[in-house]
């Protein structure tokens, strides 16, 4: 998103109470995901009584990256750099979860933007977070979607259905295997080798599965990380259209099945 872009909250007006888009249990879940979704509360409280812009700094880790419409661009840079945003921001984690190794984990739910007592902009946002040295975890990537209101309720549920589906199913990991999540984001963007189905997070649409199709040509893989254990990573990159515009970029899940990488979530707008 950044999880409030300051070009995306335009683009998604609607006329749906906060209260009623982010109403909904969220899980017990796994130790991970309770703890991905306490740093995802702790951050919310601090966006509303600090402000975005301080909300974001508290929580953003050094090497941290978020999307604005020129592209992928540091995240302390960015907030440091930006005014204090005129719009308040609530959200809610709802689904997500961490490595085995206890050390990456990626958090989504849905979102509100408001401003003036009115809300402005809703939609689904993909946050990444890492364990740092000193054990902490913090925001490593954000980015999101934005949705009409009426689809907010839909779309989780449509996403959470399929996430099960996917945890269902999950082949283990191999113990031991050489492959490389770089090559596996740069194949997938040059459309080599594998054509997976993942679970799309698009703009104004409800979520499905499917191959994840190739971006414009030019495009870059900015940013990778990896678990220890080597059973979840994260991808980013993005690809400047030909023409005048916004560049294109995603954020992608990835979690192992065997010896392959292949994409869980795959975010692009």
């Amino acid at each position: 998103m950044v999880r409030l872009s300051y070009g995306m909250v335009a683009a998604a007006l609607a006329a749906l109470s906060a209260c009623t888009s982010l109403a909904g249990p969220e899980p017990a879940g796994t130790d991970a995901q309770a703890l991905v979704f306490e740093a995802e509360r702790t951050f919310a409280v601090t966006a509303q009584t600090k402000g975005v812009k301080q909300g974001f700094l508290s929580v953003l880790a050094a090497d941290s990256i978020v999307f604005s419409p020129a592209g992928i661009v540091s995240g302390i840079e960015h907030y440091s750099d930006a005014p204090e945003s005129p719009f308040s921001l609530m959200w809610r984690p709802a689904e997500g979860e961490g490595a085995s190794s206890d050390d990456l984990y990626f958090s989504t739910g849905p979102f509100v933007v408001a401003a003036d007592g009115e809300d402005r902009g809703f939609g689904q946002y993909l946050s990444v977070w890492q364990r740092q040295d000193d054990g902490t975890i913090r925001l490593l990537a954000d980015h999101g979607i934005s949705l009409p209101a009426d689809l907010v309720g839909p779309q989780h549920a449509v996403f959470a259905a399929l996430l099960a589906e996917t945890r269902a199913t999950r082949p283990a990991p191999a113990g031991s295997c050489d492959t490389s999540l770089e090559d596996a984001d740069a194949a997938l963007n040059l459309a080599e080798d594998i054509h997976p189905e993942a679970i799309l997070l698009r703009n104004g649409r409800v979520s499905t599965r499917g191959p994840v199709p190739g971006l414009a040509a030019g495009v870059v893989t900015r940013r990778v990380a990896v678990a220890a254990a080597e059973d979840l990573g994260m991808s980013a990159g993005q690809a400047q259209p030909a023409s005048a515009g916004n560049a294109q970029t995603y954020l992608r899940i990835w979690q192992r099945e065997g010896c392959a990488w292949t994409v869980l979530i795959d975010l692009e707008t």
